[in-house]
């Protein structure tokens, strides 16, 4: 699986740029064929001659941390996040989502579930900077690794709630 962020470094792409990826990865890694999940930033070409629509396997948005579960039906995975809160840093732009002691979270994996895609991605491990950390801490404990393994059996056993 090739997981692609953000395209703020990136001055002009089109299927061209993935193409050579399906036609290149087979010959570099033994024969296997990439699987591409795109951020929303990669939905569209950017370069001077195209504007074409860009096809992957998984398209997706960041920013289920401070913003929730995206309903959008161009999206293939289904991505959640605990909260967020970048407050700390002061200047413009600063966003606080309160966890609400676990049910932020809880609501929107159950969201993802209900939307059936494929894919469940939590959208971060241990971005405690951005207080939107699912690991192990002094003030959670593991009460968001029990809530993930929760809905993630829910979701293997096909069991939607």
């Amino acid at each position: 699986m090739v997981w692609l962020y953000d395209t703020q470094k990136v001055a002009a792409f089109n299927q061209s740029t993935f193409d050579y990826v399906y036609e290149h990865f087979p010959r570099d890694f033994g024969g296997l064929h990439p699987y591409i999940v795109r951020e929303w930033q990669w939905y569209q070409a950017r370069s001077n001659d195209s504007n074409e629509i860009i096809k992957t396997e998984g398209l997706y948005g960041w920013g289920a941390a401070p913003s929730g579960f995206n309903s959008d039906p161009r999206f293939s995975v289904a991505q959640v996040g605990p909260g967020f809160g970048n407050t700390q840093f002061g200047g413009p732009g600063r966003l606080f989502t309160d966890r609400q002691g676990g049910k932020y979270y809880e609501d929107n994996l159950i969201l993802a579930l209900r939307s059936r895609r494929k894919i469940l991605a939590i959208e971060t491990w241990n971005e405690l900077g951005e207080a939107s950390g699912i690991l192990e801490t002094v003030e959670y404990g593991r009460q968001y690794i029990d809530l993930t393994r929760k809905y993630v059996d829910l979701l293997k056993a096909g069991r939607i709630p």
